[in-house]
């Protein structure tokens, strides 16, 4: 955690916040337990995997939400997602760029082979996030940047070199 302070730390109030109220993320909720055929949050929060599953993708969602919204892009409809697919992707700058998203006090854990440019989201909590910045095809290529976290995914380090957005 001191590594991750000490590189952006400082700079966290600068960066673009987005809050949502519980009244916002309403559709988010139906959505979500349609998907899991429930009928209300209470029945999903029964169930340990629906509460996971909620959080993971209520987050998901409300972070692709929140960059559209600074960027000044439509989103795309969340109420006909499949939220067994969706990866969230926006087009900034003709870059296609992937939304990261990681809890506050983490870096941003991507694909080792193939990595994408992409928008790092922090999430502060269910319903506040940070933008961080977007990351460059000419950052991913450099190896320093990353250190291993599984045979497939890695941990972006230089989070201190993502381009504010």
């Amino acid at each position: 955690m001191s590594e991750y302070l000490l590189k952006i730390g400082s700079e966290l109030r600068s960066f673009p916040f987005i809050r949502y109220s519980r009244y916002q993320i309403k559709d988010i909720d139906k959505l979500i337990l349609s998907h899991l055929n429930l009928s209300d949050m209470g029945k999903l929060r029964d169930r340990f995997e629906g509460q996971s599953f909620y959080d993971k993708k209520s987050r998901i969602i409300l972070a692709y939400l929140g960059v559209c919204k600074h960027l000044d892009i439509t989103p795309l409809n969340i109420n006909e997602l499949d939220l067994n697919l969706f990866v969230p992707y926006i087009t900034y700058n003709n870059i296609r760029f992937k939304i990261i998203i990681s809890d506050f006090g983490e870096f941003p854990i991507i694909e080792k082979h193939a990595p994408e440019p992409f928008i790092f989201v922090i999430a502060r909590s269910n319903l506040e996030f940070s933008i961080v910045g977007y990351c460059t095809e000419k950052e991913l290529k450099n190896s320093k940047n990353f250190k291993p976290f599984s045979t497939d995914k890695v941990i972006y380090k230089a989070i201190d070199n993502l381009i504010s957005i």
